[in-house]
């Protein structure tokens, strides 16, 4: 399996969002900037995020995105899932039925290749289900110790801050 970049990309802007003012907003262009990525892609990804729910996003020049709710309520789980969609990452295609045994009929009951790989796609997604945004954000805290300046730092955006560039607005 194989997450695309729209993923990583979201994480690491929804951990900035987690660290917003109550109210503020911070635009697309501010994000895109932060982490030199293009604006129109990175977009994509946060549209997808506010039609889940998982965003609020207001509209025009002090417009942009914030968490819809407390980062505490959102799941890692929640983010991909709204970006990928929640079907197993494993499609049993049904080998093991086709397979005859010893020359006879096709095998009966469950397959093991499937009962393996389905309990493994279970097993990753009740671990991004336990891990919420605000648990991330502490542990990328405590792994450095200034926040966020890690990003900052590797691109040259050492007078970067959330406050410089959010906005306090309502949505329309």
């Amino acid at each position: 399996m194989l997450l695309g970049r729209h993923v990583e990309w979201s994480l690491h802007s929804c951990l900035v969002l987690a660290e917003l003012p109550a109210r503020g907003y911070i635009s697309t262009s501010a994000l895109a900037s932060l982490f030199h990525l293009p604006k129109e892609y990175l977009g994509k990804g946060l549209q997808v995020l506010s039609r889940a729910g998982i965003l609020d996003k207001a509209m025009g020049p002090t417009g942009g995105y914030r968490l819809s709710k407390p980062a505490a309520q959102i799941s890692v789980l929640d983010i991909v899932e709204a970006l990928v969609g929640d079907r197993p990452t494993y499609q049993d295609t049904g080998l093991w039925r086709a397979v005859s045994k010893d020359g006879g009929g096709p095998q009966s009951g469950a397959c093991p290749v499937t009962e393996m790989m389905l309990a493994a796609d279970t097993a990753w997604r009740s671990s991004l289900r336990n891990i919420t945004l605000s648990e991330l954000l502490s542990a990328a805290r405590r792994a450095r110790s200034e926040g966020h300046s890690h990003y900052l730092r590797k691109f040259g955006y050492s007078d970067f801050s959330v406050e410089t560039h959010f906005t306090e607005t309502r949505p329309r």
